[in-house]
């Protein structure tokens, strides 16, 4: 008896070639489909940070528009996640200082 052809999911990298040398459609969708792919984590990551559901939503589509914006910019030199992981550390780290300016400024 054959066994069915595995499905197997394209790579962060095989997603990022696709939407390289494509245009239209299919870009967009190697586009979305790869920043889906990571969407709940960076979430997760963006509230372990900042302890609040509502920013930490906003942080990680802050996050995820600036990678999307980008994604031409990422050479490959580390993994995707880690480079989108950075992005999302950056943009927490910065909200966490504007934070505490904002609560420095209250009490002067």
């Amino acid at each position: 008896m054959e066994s069915a052809p595995e499905y197997c999911e394209p790579s962060d990298l095989e997603l990022l070639e696709t939407a390289r040398r494509s245009r239209g459609g299919e870009r967009e969708r190697a586009e979305s489909r790869l920043l889906a792919r990571h969407q709940r984590r960076v979430y997760v990551w963006c509230y372990r940070v900042v302890r609040d559901h509502e920013r930490a939503l906003d942080l990680a589509q802050d996050v995820l528009l600036s990678a999307w914006r980008n994604l031409d910019g990422f050479e490959g030199r580390a993994r995707f996640s880690s480079w989108l992981f950075a992005l999302a550390r950056n943009r927490c780290l910065s909200e966490l200082r504007r934070r505490l300016e904002s609560r420095t400024g209250e009490l002067a």
